[in-house]
């Protein structure tokens, strides 16, 4: 049995309503409707649970992000404190160099 793409056309229409293929006349043979709303009906179905899935990834991508953010928060605190007492002990260090300096020369006979 060889099938023509003119027969083929319906059925891929109400299969694949996406497609763009042409050839619509506008009108519908008898009954079309019926299907097509059962196919809408059925094809809602998908989307709702692609919805929901679409959902859940999101909430899993923002819990993620969250945790990152939380995790960089805390880094940063660490290293601003690392930093803050770098910077004390190199203020201390400056002035015990400056102290010995002094005492090396008040001990040096110019």
């Amino acid at each position: 049995m060889q099938l023509d793409t003119a027969s083929l056309l319906p059925l891929l229409q109400l299969t694949q309503p996406h497609l763009n293929l042409g050839g619509d006349s506008g009108h519908q043979p008898a009954g079309a409707d019926s299907g097509q709303a059962g196919l809408s009906q059925a094809g809602g179905g998908v989307a709702k649970c692609a919805k929901e899935k679409n959902r859940a990834a999101q909430r899993r991508f923002r819990e993620r992000q969250k945790g990152l953010i939380s995790a960089l928060k805390e880094r940063e605190e660490t290293l601003s404190k690392q930093c803050e007492e770098q910077k004390r002990l190199i203020e201390t260090l400056q002035k015990e160099i400056q102290v010995l300096k002094e005492i090396i020369h008040s001990k040096d006979p110019k």
